[in-house]
Formats: structure tokens, C-alpha cells, sequence
């Protein structure tokens, strides 16, 4: 869903007061110019002076354009005097002047660093969110849960859960999710254990060493250990059934212990790395 400007919705600007927004929330609604929902929502964000703090960053971030239109200076206009104005009220318009240049900087510092900090932070999770919402059958749907930054090594991922509309149309309950960052990649992890064995080593190891135990390549590595010992172990099935217990027994004796051997191997390591227990 595209970011709206509720400021602009309503008419006012981003350093309207809470008076001034409620004043043009009436008229919007007398007027039937804003939906129900658009009017509960502006009141929520902008009436609520914390939800206002943060949307003003996000808005900064969204919108760069409405940044600029507040940060740009603009001289105030000087009333036309047809006589000689004297020494005295030019002091005092000129210290006014000083005055309001010092109040539009300090506002330009107080703007850029909120915009700052609405990149740095907001604008990752703008990227994680709608990589996870590209994988979902009904991406407008989705809520989003507990989103954090995890440092892996040299390497950055993001956890959380969501949770949206199934094709049902029901919520199918909250799913964890990872993004990784270096591949720009999001994969949500199932709720239920996988049938195939090889999709559950491969989720486990994203969200245990991703977001658990912080350490991604080494789980990656278990995973890729698992995966060998996995092939090997169906070559050495493949090698015992050729054998005859009734012709071969020793060679079906050693092929099975080979066999064996591998497969517990393999299911130890994967007791290591699953998150189904």
C-alpha cells in the first residue's frame, strides 16, 4: 500500500498544531472529502504525539519533497515605506531579521537530523517489509512483528514475524520471516515441519544461525555438511540393495554398516541444527 500524506489529505502543513488538524478533520468530514478510515487514521497519527514523531520521520523519508519545502528559506517580506525609515526601526528590523535566520536554522538542523535518522532506520525496513510481502499470497494484508537488525560475522540479516490473509481469506497465524541483506532475499520460515528433510535443514539453518546464535555461515556450513552426508547416505542405500544377503552376506554386511554409519551421522547433525523439535 502506497504511503499517504495525511498532512496533505487534510490540507495543512507538516507544522500545523493539534487545533489546526483537528479544525480541518471537521471540515473534511462535513465537506465528505476523507473516507472513515482516512479520518480514524490521521486522528491516531496526528493527534497522538508520539505516532506524530514518527511519521513525521517516515514522511521525511517517503517524501524527501515536502523535507525541502520546509527546510527552504524564505525572506520575509519587507512593507513598502514611501517615508525615510529612521536609524532606530532599521536596527530593530534588522535584529528581527537575525533573528528569524537563526530560528530557520535551527529548524533546518532540527529537520535534517530527524530525516537522518528516518533513512538510516526507516527506510531498511521499507526494503525488509516489502521483500517479505512480495513472497505472500495477499501482501497488503500482512502485519509485521518484532523487525530486528542482526550483525552475522560480515554479513547482516533481519528477523521478525507477519502474518497475513491466507487464500482462504482467513489470517493463518504469525510466521517468522528472515531477510538477508547481501542477496536482498526474504524467506519465511513455516510454522510446521517440513516433510522434506532437506527444507527443514535449510530453514532451520537460516533462522537459528540468522537469528539465534548469530552465527549464519557457520549453521549455512552444517547445513551444506548435512546435505553431503544426505547424498552419501542414499548412495550407500543404493549400494547395499545391490548386494544379495543370500550371495553377498559379507558385502551386504559391510555396505550395511557403511549405510549405517552415515545415516546417523547425518540425523545427529541435523538433531544440532533443527528448530522442530
Amino acid at each position: 500500500m502506497a504511503f499517504v500524506n495525511l498532512y496533505a489529505l487534510l490540507g495543512v502543513e507538516p507544522t500545523a498544531t493539534e487545533t489546526e488538524i483537528v479544525k480541518a478533520m471537521r471540515q473534511m468530514a462535513q465537506l465528505q472529502l476523507i473516507s472513515l478510515d482516512d479520518l480514524k487514521l490521521c486522528k491516531n497519527t496526528l493527534l497522538d504525539p508520539e505516532a506524530r514523531k514518527k511519521y513525521n520521520a517516515q514522511l521525511f523519508a517517503e517524501c524527501p519533497e515536502v523535507l525541502e519545502k520546509l527546510t527552504k528559506s524564505k525572506e520575509p517580506e519587507s512593507k513598502t515605506n514611501p517615508e525615510k525609515k529612521s536609524i532606530k526601526t532599521q536596527g530593530k528590523q534588522k535584529n528581527n531579521r537575525k533573528l528569524w535566520v537563526y530560528s530557520a536554522i535551527c529548524i533546518l538542523i532540527g529537520l535534517v537530523a530527524v530525516s537522518g535518522i528516518a533513512y538510516t532506520y526507516y527506510k531498511p525496513i521499507f526494503e525488509v517489509k516489502n521483500a517479505v510481502k512480495d513472497i505472500l499470497k495477499d501482501p497488503e494484508s500482512a502485519r509485521f512483528y518484532d523487525i530486528k537488525k542482526v550483525k552475522n560475522d560480515k554479513t547482516v540479516v533481519y528477523c521478525g514475524g507477519v502474518n497475513a490473509r491466507t487464500t482462504a481469506g482467513g489470517y493463518g497465524g504469525k510466521n517468522r520471516f528472515v531477510y538477508l541483506v547481501e542477496k536482498k532475499e526474504a524467506v519465511i520460515i513455516p510454522n510446521e515441519k517440513p516433510d522434506d528433510e532437506s527444507d527443514e535443514v535449510y530453514y532451520s539453518s537460516l533462522w537459528r544461525g540468522g537469528c539465534q546464535e548469530s552465527n549464519l555461515n557457520s549453521a549455512l556450513g552444517k547445513a551444506e555438511k548435512w546435505l553431503e552426508l544426505h547424498n552419501k547416505g542414499k548412495k550407500a542405500k543404493e549400494k547395499r540393495d545391490s548386494f544379495s544377503w543370500e550371495l553377498n552376506q559379507s558385502e551386504y554386511l559391510e555396505a550395511s554398516k557403511e549405510y549405517l554409519e552415515i545415516t546417523e551421522e547425518a540425523k545427529n547433525l541435523k538433531e544440532e541444527i533443527t528448530i522442530y523439535k
